[in-house]
Parts: structure tokens; C-alpha cells; sequence
């Protein structure tokens, strides 16, 4: 998951993003709450591949990104961008049909 904070070119400052890992088979139990990262998180620090610091912000990011989804009753989408068309028929009453 990953949230991206945009800033204005204005300000001067950069857009950030913070990110951790899911598995897909772990997505919607997180959305729904019933899951958890912070053991799985903590793992990666027992194996050497994250330091705490890293794991600490990576679960404090999905603890913000868990509770924002549950208090605000947010669901997945599906968002399926198409091509429009659009074709024009003249009729002789003078009314245009848009298909």
C-alpha cells in the first residue's frame, strides 16, 4: 500500500511516499480490520532486512491507513477507464440522438 502526500511546486517542497508491503491474500482482511502487520512487520527486523526505525514508520503508516479506512467506512472500488464515443444521428424533426 502507499500513501502519497502531493505538495505544490510553489512551496518548494517534495511529494512523499510512504509505502509497506501486503500480500494480496492479506488485502481485504486489513481493510476490514480483521488483520494486523505488526507481527509480520517485526519479522523483517528478526531477519535483517528492515531496521525498527524502518519497521517502526512502516506500521505507524498502516495503523494510519487501517484506522482512516475503518472510521470513515471506506470500501474497495474499481475505477475502469474506457474510450467515449460518440456518434450522432440527425432525424428529420430536426432532434439530435447521442449514442
Amino acid at each position: 500500500m502507499e500513501r502519497k502526500t502531493h505538495r505544490e511546486d510553489w512551496t518548494g517542497e517534495k511529494s512523499v511516499k510512504a509505502r509497506f508491503p501486503l500480500k494480496e491474500h492479506q488485502v481485504n482482511p486489513f481493510l476490514r480490520g480483521e488483520y494486523t502487520v505488526d507481527a509480520d512487520f517485526q519479522q523483517l527486523v528478526q531477519k535483517g532486512k528492515k531496521t525498527q526505525a524502518e519497521v517502526d514508520s512502516m506500521i505507524q503508516l498502516a495503523n494510519e491507513v487501517q484506522y482512516a479506512i475503518l472510521t470513515k467506512k471506506l470500501q474497495p472500488g474499481l475505477h475502469v477507464p474506457h474510450p467515449h464515443s460518440v456518434t450522432i444521428i440527425l432525424t428529420p424533426s430536426s432532434n439530435a440522438i447521442f449514442l
